[in-house]
């Protein structure tokens, strides 16, 4: 018999190992905002992806991967704060959940890591030690 929490954690790795099926990094993931507090601290957002079938939305399994508060009412992640690009950090942490050791840079024109922007011009088949940037992120 398992607990709660190995349950969770059992849907939380099956959830990561269905993304990373889906999105290998340099994959772009779309984001839009449903909802937004009155006090504006909340943000709730939905992700997408483009697939063969069109648009295929992955909110509620990247909420599952990336250990997101899921907000019922309005059908989304839940993300507190503000000053900052919460749609990006929706996706910022969903990559850095599927990707926690690190990534394969997957080129010039599909890898967003920081490491290039700080003077690193080499896109050569090398890793980059943070997964944060695997994904691009795409505004809906």
């Amino acid at each position: 018999m398992t607990t709660k929490k190995q349950q969770a954690e059992q849907e939380r790795a099956q959830a990561q190992e269905n993304l990373r099926a889906l999105l290998p990094p340099g994959s772009a993931v779309y984001a839009k905002v449903e909802h937004v507090s009155r006090s504006g601290m909340m943000r709730v957002i939905r992700l997408y992806i483009k697939s063969e079938n069109g648009i295929d939305e992955i909110t509620h399994e990247a909420a599952v991967a990336a250990d997101h508060t899921w907000n019922q009412k309005h059908w989304g992640i839940q993300m507190g704060g503000c000053g900052m690009d919460m749609c990006f950090a929706a996706v910022y942490e969903l990559s850095h959940s599927l990707y926690p050791k690190g990534y394969e840079c997957p080129g010039k024109d599909r890898c967003r890591s920081c490491d290039h922007a700080n003077g690193d011009r080499d896109y050569t088949p090398h890793w980059h030690q943070s997964g944060g940037y695997a994904l691009v992120y795409r505004s809906l």
